[in-house]
């Protein structure tokens, strides 16, 4: 009876391991880095310096980061930016918002993350819009 049971336990195993039963998600992320020379590029908006530019993709989301630094001697009020991301065309496949906390005190910098559900690692240039 032991020897039946330890059969039958063994059957059972082999037929859940061929079957595919239990198998984990092997699913990779896709991350894709836009290095377009217009996207990362280095700018000057209204005497705010925007730089260390970066737009990644994972899974069909693309994150837009770029560093604002004020190297003047006074304080930067800014509300938000408008952020245009274009195609080889030069249109606006979307505008993105980027929010660096109201003011930018002189000498000191803010990060801008901007997120959207969709693909941008093929956009061919960046352009900001201070909202004052």
């Amino acid at each position: 009876m032991k020897k039946l049971l330890t059969i039958t336990i063994v059957i059972l195993l082999s037929i859940t391991l061929l079957t595919g039963c239990g198998k984990k998600d092997d699913k990779k992320d896709e991350i894709k880095s836009n290095t377009n020379e217009n996207v990362v590029k280095d700018q000057v908006i209204d005497e705010l310096t925007l730089t260390n530019t970066s737009l990644i993709t994972k899974n069909g989301e693309s994150t837009l980061v770029t560093l604002v630094t004020n190297s003047t001697g006074s304080t930067k009020t800014v509300k938000t930016f408008d952020i245009f991301v274009k195609d080889e065309k030069g249109e606006v496949i979307v505008t993105l918002t980027g929010y660096v906390g109201g003011e930018v005190p002189a000498g000191e910098s803010r990060t801008i993350t901007s997120n959207v559900e969709m693909d941008l690692s093929k956009a061919k240039s960046v352009e900001y819009v201070i909202k004052k």
